[in-house]
């Protein structure tokens, strides 16, 4: 007789304890989305989908930047996130977009779960595991295009191993997923690279007919990646970060860019997640050795390096590895004994217990105090985060009249483009891929004194629009020190929004006519 019969091994014992623990994670994910907008890129999006929808297009060249005259840009490959974003905006404004994000954070976390559904004796890991995996991702769940990258990994993880397991038919939907990623965002290659590796290990079996599908699959899903404005440029775009040495630029100085084990980039407790997700990923390998699950292991290896290679990529590859350990408690253990069954009941009961306890409690404090992912603290809510962006600071300057050319923090950027609608010119914003520009006038402004001169003189900059900073002449970011110890220029407004410094010039001197008119608490 089946001791499997007597004992509930078919895993049906645990299915409201199990679910419970799913459904608190789930919810518990979804409280960790639900904070007012952070993200500096989503205005971009806004700005660039309000003129495609009020001006008919999507300019060739960039019209914010008096820095870079005639400068072409290149924002149409992720034209479907311009559009996309500012419709979903139309209709629903900051909370819509906010919403929508968590429904794609929530795609990703439910799918290492839905690869587990027919798990019977580990089931229980998978919870947990997607729990650590958003820890790991996180800092990342901000209003970017850069989650349907994520999102779309995912996906294409469970289809790839499910597809093993005898899913045939999620393999058609592929080439259909790639055509619609690309117009996205340019992430579509860790995607691609899941399927290749797919496809190696179905080619020691040629002759069978699930391998030449799976082949033609691929084949139909790399030629998808021409479907978009740019065709073939669009599809090498994605490359420029490892064969252009200007983005070298880009990983010494941007935060998102570091390595995740780099003290610089504050990822702290994200790191110390993203390497136990790691190390259970590896163990459940262990575990199912007998098995020989090599793919399993090359997508281990891809996944680990490309999370630890930068913390922009943690989403990706967090989700990516949860997806990859959920397929891994799908196998069948190797005794399978009533007093080995009742272990094992035991063991996964505690565990969705534990799992949902402390998914509750996560909960919890969140509704409660928040949490905060590195430097900046999250609080539940909707709207704007109003210390994100210098929403008063713009104001401001508009109050004052300001005519002479603005140096803009590089990270105000795309916020200022949404709300000037290119009426005042930028320095900088997070769509110039320019990095010989963005090192030697942007980064170049705080290296030296005479840098900075040169700059000022170069550009023929009246102001700067500075993030907030606890600065005194001798201490402090050193932009912020040029400015302070320079005479020719005064700070005329510090709030935790941002800091404004103007020139004694003739081009500014209506505006600091305005600024003696104003109220003393301005």
């Amino acid at each position: 007789m089946d001791p499997t019969a007597k004992s509930g091994g078919d895993g049906r014992w645990d299915r409201p304890l199990g679910l419970a623990a799913a459904v608190f994670v789930l919810i518990t994910v979804g409280l960790m989305c639900l904070f007012p907008v952070r993200s500096d890129d989503i205005f971009m999006h806004l700005e660039l989908g309000r003129r495609f929808f009020h001006e008919g297009g999507i300019p060739e060249v960039d019209p914010f930047l008096f820095s870079i005259p005639n400068y072409h840009w290149q924002v149409i490959h992720e034209w479907a996130s311009h559009l996309v974003a500012y419709g979903i905006f139309a209709i629903g404004g900051w909370n819509a977009l906010i919403t929508t994000k968590a429904v794609l954070i929530l795609a990703m976390a439910a799918t290492p779960m839905l690869v587990a559904r027919r798990a019977r004796h580990m089931a229980w890991v998978v919870p947990p595991v997607v729990l650590i995996a958003s820890g790991a991702a996180c800092q990342r769940f901000i209003e970017r295009s850069s989650l349907v990258s994520d999102c779309f990994t995912t996906i294409v993880v469970a289809i790839v191993l499910s597809d093993r397991r005898g899913a045939a038919r999620l393999k058609y939907f592929l080439p259909l997923l790639f055509a619609i990623w690309v117009n996205f965002h340019p992430g579509f290659y860790p995607g691609l690279a899941v399927c290749l590796i797919a496809l190696l290990f179905r080619l020691r079996r040629p002759r069978e007919t699930e391998t030449r599908r799976f082949a033609g699959c691929v084949v139909a899903s790399a030629l998808a990646c021409f479907l978009n404005p740019r065709a073939w440029q669009g599809v090498i775009y994605p490359l420029r970060p490892i064969v252009d040495h200007t983005w070298d630029v880009h990983r010494r100085f941007n935060m998102e860019w570091l390595p995740t084990l780099d003290p610089r980039n504050q990822a702290g407790l994200m790191a110390v997640f993203f390497l136990v997700l790691v190390g259970l990923s590896i163990l459940l390998l262990i575990v199912r050795r007998r098995e020989k699950p090599w793919i399993h292991a090359a997508l281990l290896a891809v996944f680990g390096y490309l999370g630890l290679s930068a913390i922009r990529f943690l989403p990706t590859a967090a989700y990516a590895l949860a997806t990859i350990a959920a397929d891994l408690c799908n196998g069948e253990p190797h005794v399978a004994t009533a007093t080995s069954i009742r272990s094992r009941t035991l063991i996964s009961r505690i565990a969705a217990g534990i799992t949902t306890l402390v998914a509750v409690s996560i909960g919890v404090k969140i509704m409660i105090a928040g949490y905060a992912p590195s430097h900046a603290a999250r609080r539940l809510g909707g709207g704007l985060e109003t210390n994100a962006h210098p929403i008063h600071a713009a104001q401001f300057l508009d109050s004052i009249g300001l005519s002479s050319n603005l140096f803009n923090q590089h990270g105000y950027g795309a916020y200022l483009a949404w709300q000037w609608h290119g009426r005042r010119k930028l320095f900088s914003h997070g769509f110039v891929d320019d990095l010989d520009f963005f090192g030697r006038n942007y980064l170049g402004a705080s290296s030296s004194p005479a840098e900075f001169a040169r700059i000022v003189r170069e550009f023929r900059l009246g102001a700067f629009l500075l993030k907030p900073a606890r600065v005194t002449r001798d201490s402090g970011p050193a932009l912020h020190r040029f400015l302070l110890n320079d005479p020719e220029w005064t700070l005329v407004y510090a709030q935790p929004d941002g800091m404004v410094f103007l020139r004694e010039c003739p081009e500014n001197a209506d505006a600091f006519r305005k600024i003696d008119a104003l109220p003393p608490n301005r």
